[in-house]
């Protein structure tokens, strides 16, 4: 899928900055064993464009386009469809590779 996406960058609990930008993005299903229990949960992986944006772990992806502070933080993530970051890895920069770093959210 490919569409408007919201970065949005934390740093102590305050937003540090947030940017729209056009983003692909995929589900990514997994299916964890542990003993005799069998947990799913559902990733999203991002592939974010060049820019100039600080991305880290903890910091939230929003589906579409949105204006966040830290005033309406709380109540922007549980009126959108959000996912916490919880890795960022750079792409390798090969032949026609268009994105800087793979975001895998949850």
């Amino acid at each position: 899928m490919r569409g408007a996406i919201t970065l949005i960058h934390i740093e102590s609990g305050e937003v540090k900055s947030s940017r729209n930008m056009v983003s692909d993005y995929k589900p990514n299903h997994q299916t964890t064993y542990n003993g005799t229990d069998v947990i799913h949960f559902d990733n999203m992986m991002f592939l974010l464009p060049f820019g100039t944006y600080v991305v880290s772990q903890g910091d939230y992806i929003v589906l579409g386009n949105v204006q966040v502070t830290t005033n309406n933080l709380t109540e922007t993530l549980n009126r959108s469809k959000s996912y916490q970051v919880k890795s960022v890895d750079e792409v390798e920069q090969k032949f026609d590779v268009n994105y800087k770093y793979k975001v895998m959210a949850q």
